[in-house]
């Protein structure tokens, strides 16, 4: 019986879509599958998501602007310290510290020869029972004093301040409080137009400049009369505080 040619029908019956037979047992090639082409390369599939990337390269290069050091894994981060806006140097002001005034001394406040004289008006030096009374009429009559002073500044009377000044420094010269008293001159000498130098006919004030240094002198005259009042009371103690 004839032997049949079976290669045609081996070739017919053959699928298309198998591969055909390797040509080399050392190169095998694997089979393309249909589920095999359709996946997608994950690298092509993040390139056409954003069209963008599709121009550009998918690494940027470093900086020495744009280029961050990550820091290792329970170490922390040193804070970052300005260097283009450097800090300007210190002042010769601010490098030396302002030195905190000194307290008055006993000779600065009073006039300890008068002051003296108010104290031996009392019989027994260990229970002062006179002097006491003529120091509170006084801090009385200074604290009544400013309030008027105030009155006589806002109406712009200059003879008024004058007159005050002037009541207001013989009481404070026959206690020996010396600088209630040097501030209360000029303050009469201010409200009679006169400079700094009462002496001096040439050195005279307009009255717009005498009431700017007559208000100056308010302030700072309540504040020498505060550390006159201070230094009684502690000088009196008790005796002072029972009067009032």
């Amino acid at each position: 019986m004839p032997r049949l040619d079976t290669s045609a029908s081996r070739a017919k019956t053959r699928s298309p879509t198998s591969s055909p037979p390797p040509t080399s047992p050392h190169r095998a090639k694997l089979p393309v599958t249909p589920a095999a082409v359709a996946r997608p390369n994950p690298i092509d599939s993040a390139v056409t998501r954003s069209p963008r990337a599709a121009t550009e390269p998918m690494t940027k290069p470093l900086s020495p602007s744009n280029a961050k050091v990550v820091p290792r894994a329970g170490t922390v981060e040193p804070a970052a310290t300005p260097t283009e806006a450097a800090a300007p140097p210190p002042s010769k002001s601010s490098t030396t510290s302002a030195k905190p005034a000194a307290p008055l001394t006993q000779e600065e406040i009073m006039d300890m020869e008068i002051f003296n004289q108010i104290l031996e008006m009392d019989d027994d030096p260990d229970n002062r029972d006179f002097s006491p009374t003529i120091v509170i009429e006084y801090l009385e009559q200074a604290v009544e004093t400013f309030i008027k002073m105030d009155t006589a500044l806002k109406n712009k009377e200059l003879d008024k301040l004058a007159s005050l000044g002037h009541f207001l420094k013989g009481s404070s010269a026959a206690l020996g409080i010396k600088r209630v008293r040097d501030c209360c001159e000029s303050i009469q000498n201010y409200g009679h137009l006169r400079g700094d130098d009462p002496n001096n006919r040439d050195d005279k004030l307009d009255p717009e400049e005498a009431l700017k240094r007559i208000a100056k002198l308010i302030v700072e005259v309540r504040g020498e009369y505060q550390i006159g009042k201070t230094w009684l009371e502690d000088f009196y103690g008790p005796a002072l505080h029972a009067e009032q």
